[in-house]
């Protein structure tokens, strides 16, 4: 069971489990792909609690969240990083990772993009604000105004 929270409750575990790597899920145009997102940046910005998602230009998450301009990101538990590294191994162009690693999803309300059952904290973003990361990466910086944060009825 998921409770509303705010923005910066369980803040902590966020930043720690990003050490580790986290779920980014994306969707658009019926095609919903999960893959590891293993930096990122919560904050505040423009006063408005911001998740900045750095993605690879050549991903499909980056062509989803640019179709969309939603994203979701899934702080999962321990017992579940295995299923997230996995998700780093293939592209979801070629692989239904949901399917492939049986992973259960939920309707996110602020959203379309849904959250992956299981997980701890749950961040729900509509994107603001994009910037590249050239010339030291290929990746675009996607800043998510955090609509709404979920957390499992676990965490108190």
């Amino acid at each position: 069971m998921r409770i509303r929270c705010n923005y910066t409750d369980h803040a902590d575990l966020a930043i720690k489990r990003l050490e580790k790597g986290v779920l980014l899920v994306s969707q658009h145009e019926g095609k919903t792909n999960v893959m590891a997102m293993a930096w990122g940046f919560p904050g505040f910005m423009w006063s408005k609690p911001v998740f900045i998602a750095p993605v690879r230009t050549s991903r499909f998450t980056h062509d989803l969240i640019e179709g969309s301009g939603e994203f979701v990101v899934c702080i999962q538990p321990e017992t579940m990083d295995d299923i997230m590294m996995r998700t780093g191994s293939c592209s979801g162009r070629d692989v239904d990772k949901l399917k492939e690693l049986n992973l259960e999803t939920f309707n996110v309300p602020e959203v379309s993009v849904p959250g992956i059952e299981g997980s701890l904290l749950t961040y729900a973003c509509k994107v603001i604000h994009k910037a590249s990361a050239e010339p030291l990466s290929n990746h675009t910086l996607f800043f998510g105004h955090v609509l709404g944060v979920y957390a499992d009825k676990s965490l108190g």
